[in-house]
């Protein structure tokens, strides 16, 4: 990001970034190559997320004058760089794409997952209503 902030706190994630991709291309891994069970399992979860994975690209407003100000990527090359490791990941781990990859364009589509997340992370929070975060 030519944005100097923005530039700063991408450069403190990129470490973090790097283990989570480590961790999860693991995972992603043994549980594709792993067992039959397990394939069909990680194959049946693919299957149900793959479609909303676009939302990641979903354009939002402002972000085009974002990208022309060099504050943020542009959607389209960020898509193809993403693709161009999961894709790959996806085939060494025995897995391929849904042949339903087009999902929602509403980003506020989730799987039916998010509530239970929610619950679970906003439960402190809740905890008293008198707090302030």
């Amino acid at each position: 990001s030519a944005y100097q902030p923005v530039a700063d706190a991408a450069a403190r994630m990129r470490n973090e970034e790097l283990y989570h991709y480590r961790h999860s291309s693991a995972w992603l891994r043994r549980l594709g190559l792993g067992t039959a069970e397990s394939n069909r399992r990680m194959q049946a979860a693919l299957d149900v997320l793959w479609p909303l994975a676009g939302q990641l690209f979903s354009p939002q407003p402002g972000d085009a004058l974002l990208n022309v100000e060099g504050y943020w990527p542009d959607l389209n090359e960020l898509r193809q760089a993403w693709s161009g490791v999961v894709i790959p990941a996806l085939e060494e781990a025995g897995l391929g794409e849904t042949a339903s990859a087009a999902g929602p364009d509403d980003r506020r589509v989730h799987s039916a997952h998010l509530d239970t997340l929610l619950a679970d992370m906003q439960m402190v929070a809740r905890a008293d209503e008198e707090a302030v975060w």
